[in-house]
């Protein structure tokens, strides 16, 4: 059995900045490696007190310099949010500063008022996060990525800052069929 933590990062008390809220998911990471939970997750959303991290890698890169055992990961990262490129150099980078104890949580997002701020249209997110994820599994099977697709196209390139972990330990949430198929052929 493992142990997790989930933290939203919310922003309770409106008097309190985003540094406390910080701090608390700090100290509270901090201490749940020393009482020995095995993973700590990171939420990701925006323009809200709802939760305090629109970037849970850079979170969990701070907190890889303050723990050692305690796997670390976003749960989830939106990924129709971002270029799969941009999501595999800050994964490999994220796996490198914490020593390969990165895992990572993937979603393709839900929340209407995130993507509209984005410019992102939320009825394309399952198909955008599908692509993402072709990306990112070439690069993690192959070390590098060719990839023309209606969202992303993207040259031959290599990967430049590996992960120490072969592959990454991955997580998916959703709920479509597709999705869910894909996660039980990868082993997800």
């Amino acid at each position: 059995m493992e142990l997790g933590l989930f933290s939203l990062l919310p922003q309770r008390d409106l008097s309190l900045g985003a540094k406390q809220v910080y701090d608390d998911t700090t100290d509270m990471v901090r201490m749940a490696e020393q009482i020995g939970f095995d993973v700590a997750w990171i939420a990701e959303h925006h323009f809200g007190n709802y939760s305090m991290c629109p970037s849970p890698l850079v979170l969990a890169s701070h907190l890889a310099g303050l723990t050692s055992k305690i796997r670390l990961g976003p749960a989830v990262l939106v990924l129709p949010l971002y270029h799969p490129l941009r999501v595999l150099g800050e994964l490999g980078m994220v796996d490198q500063l914490s020593d390969g104890r990165l895992i990572v949580g993937f979603g393709s997002g839900y929340q209407a008022f995130e993507f509209n701020r984005f410019g992102v249209p939320l009825e394309e997110n399952w198909a955008v996060a599908h692509e993402a994820m072709d990306i990112l599994e070439m690069a993690f099977d192959h070390g590098r990525v060719e990839y023309q697709g209606k969202y992303f196209q993207v040259p031959e390139t290599h990967v430049a800052v590996p992960m120490v972990q072969s592959s990454p330990r991955v997580i998916i949430a959703g709920n479509q069929p597709e999705y869910l198929h894909r996660a039980a052929r990868r082993g997800y």
